[in-house]
């Protein structure tokens, strides 16, 4: 399933499974989306003349506005690897075919050749103008996955906001931001629209800037499943052309406050002019540093979010605070009820729940037994590397694929309220039912 990114059109979104953090904790905490950008063919053709070191630096200024716009969900995008195809497309983009049809392809190429390129999203710009008039298209809530992808189309390449404004929305969709249109509690603050109404272009020709109250929630919902989990990780950023007062921190600067005269507003502790730290200052921002002075060591920057979390000190010589680490994967949870995973306690009634709604439970045991012990696609314990789905060990059943019970007869996450995306099955064991789904 893709978002199309037209004029008329429809939204939604998709949700995840496990709960993360509170809400608190999840909106204060720095998010950074790891992304990386694939510059095709067409994207050089409409730059005829230019070097490829001018249509790089065109694709990381894109992806430069759109990380000011993911700041006001207190979010960084920030690119780990770029791919320029000049010579010639190494995935099949054809403006005469369907743009679903060229994201496949796309999807297909990055999921054998970009593998091992650690990132969160992968977002192709392309100079190609489709055949159905799209602006671009991506696959949601699939961030922290392969499948995380997403086409934007370069409509003006005098106007980079526009292709900016593209792929933020595209890279919405991905973290499972749904369209703002006919949702009615949606709120947008400025007239002209937001970043994920289905039009790329807000009303009277300006262009949004600004995420609605709606994606903010999408955001901080899909967060809070645990599929979001990889945005907490502070990536290693690749730099390009440092250019000091575009707000920018980049490669040999201690902090870009911008303009000269914003730069006592924005941040009193930098230097606009060096984009260095003042003399009497520390640091300049982060969890860390107060008044432009760090804080003791020892400090407590992060509080654990839940059990399976660990609370995170200043160090005393940084204003940001360390990476966020929790407990080793497979503590016990939950009074036993469940093992810690990548911070979150995941116990089986509360994955129940969440798919199933209010009063979904564990299945009994009979339904992990029936099922999971058979490899089949009702049940497994995963697949081996030729792609089989492997039997579940009589001791690992419950650790296989979920069984539910009760809660409402379809499930409540969008995505999975078709029939062939979930079953439902009444087994008879020793003259008992048991339901299993």
């Amino acid at each position: 399933m893709e978002w199309r990114l037209t004029g008329p059109g429809s939204g939604g979104h998709h949700s995840g499974f496990l709960p993360l953090r509170g809400r608190r904790d999840v909106r204060e905490a720095t998010k950074y989306i790891e992304t990386s950008l694939v510059i095709d063919k067409a994207m050089f053709e409409k730059r005829n003349g230019s070097t490829r070191m001018d249509v790089v630096h065109d694709s990381i200024q894109v992806a430069n506005i759109a990380d000011l716009y993911f700041r006001t969900l207190n979010t960084r995008v920030s690119v780990v690897y770029i791919e320029t195809w000049q010579g010639g497309n190494q995935a099949t983009i054809d403006r005469n075919e369907d743009i679903g049809k060229a994201l496949s392809n796309f999807n297909d190429y990055t999921a054998r050749k970009l593998f091992k390129v650690d990132k969160d999203t992968t977002q192709l710009l392309t100079g190609e103008v489709f055949v159905g008039g799209e602006a671009g298209m991506a696959v949601p809530a699939t961030v922290c996955t392969t499948k995380s992808v997403g086409i934007s189309v370069d409509i003006n390449t005098y106007e980079p906001h526009l292709l900016a404004g593209t792929m933020a929305h595209m890279i919405g969709h991905n973290i499972g931001m749904g369209h703002d249109d006919g949702r009615e509690e949606c709120f947008c603050r400025d007239w002209h629209g937001c970043i994920m109404a289905q039009a790329i272009v807000g009303l009277d020709n300006v262009q949004p800037y600004k995420f609605s109250e709606c994606s903010r929630s999408d955001y901080i919902d899909r967060l809070r499943t645990g599929n979001g989990i990889c945005l907490l990780n502070k990536p290693n950023e690749l730099t390009e052309r440092r250019t000091c007062g575009n707000s920018i921190v980049e490669e040999g600067e201690d902090c870009d406050c911008g303009s000269i005269d914003n730069c006592h507003k924005v941040d009193p502790c930098c230097d606009p002019i060096t984009c260095k730290l003042t003399k009497e200052a520390q640091c300049a921002s982060g969890p860390c540093c107060e008044g432009c002075q760090l804080k003791e060591k020892g400090v407590v920057c992060r509080e654990a979010s839940n059990e399976c979390d660990l609370p995170e000190q200043c160090s005393g010589d940084t204003g940001e605070c360390p990476v966020d680490v929790y407990k080793k994967n497979g503590s016990p949870c939950a009074k036993g009820a469940g093992y810690c995973f990548n911070g979150v306690c995941p116990t089986l009634t509360l994955q129940c729940e969440h798919i199933w709604g209010y009063g979904g439970i564990a299945a009994d045991d009979q339904c992990f037994e029936q099922f999971n012990s058979k490899g089949s696609i009702n049940g497994h314990c995963g697949s081996d590397s030729s792609g089989r789905l492997v039997k579940c060990a009589p001791e690992n059943v419950r650790c296989g694929s979920l069984q539910c019970q009760l809660g409402n007869r379809y499930p409540v996450v969008e995505g999975l309220d078709q029939p062939q995306d979930h079953s439902r099955t009444i087994i008879s064991i020793k003259g008992h039912e048991y339901e299993c789904k």
